[in-house]
């Protein structure tokens, strides 16, 4: 008896642990363009586990070039 209700146990944690869900990655992007503002949207991540979530909501930077000057956008992303 002690056994089946171990195995349960077990089977029931290992259930929880690996289970699927949206995910809210809330991004704070700023420029270092002229006139530009910093923004925050969030991102819904449909159907992930946390682990795979956290590995899509990152910190990222682009730079680009407009009229001979280098800019940099920077995209700073948290998990809520």
């Amino acid at each position: 008896m002690k056994k089946i209700f171990l195995l349960a146990t077990v089977a029931t944690a290992f259930a929880f642990a690996s289970c699927k869900k949206d995910h809210i990655c809330s991004c704070t992007n700023t420029s270092t363009a002229p006139g530009s503002t910093a923004t925050t949207n969030e991102v819904t991540i449909v159907d992930a586990k946390k682990g795979d979530a956290k590995k899509r909501c990152v910190k990222t930077t682009r730079d680009w070039t407009a009229g001979g000057q280098t800019y940099t956008n920077t995209s700073d992303c948290k998990l809520k």
